[in-house]
């Protein structure tokens, strides 16, 4: 493991076990390009998994809070306010 990879687990108190994993995470796919690395190297397939898990974790909170609501209201209107909102609901926990 880098060095840097060693002083962003101190920085942020958490030890990896998967240490391929969290290069994985750490790689951009324009750096993987740029050093012929696979496709399945960079961190975007990573993101896909995060993407589709806050979508079934936010659809479960709308479909339970909003009850009344038809699913065409809760796609158009309630869930990009719900993702706009995001940042600051993770600043204030």
């Amino acid at each position: 493991m880098s060095r840097s990879m060693k002083e962003l687990e101190e920085r942020i108190g958490y030890r990896f076990s998967d240490k391929h994993l969290m290069t994985q995470a750490m790689t951009h796919s324009s750096y993987a390009n740029e050093h012929r690395l696979n496709k399945t190297e960079c961190n975007e397939r990573l993101e896909f998994l995060g993407d589709s898990v806050l979508e079934v974790v936010s659809s479960d909170c709308l479909y339970h809070k909003y009850p009344q609501k038809p699913e065409g209201d809760l796609t158009k209107k309630f869930v990009p306010a719900l993702f706009a909102n995001l940042p600051l609901l993770i600043v204030q926990k």
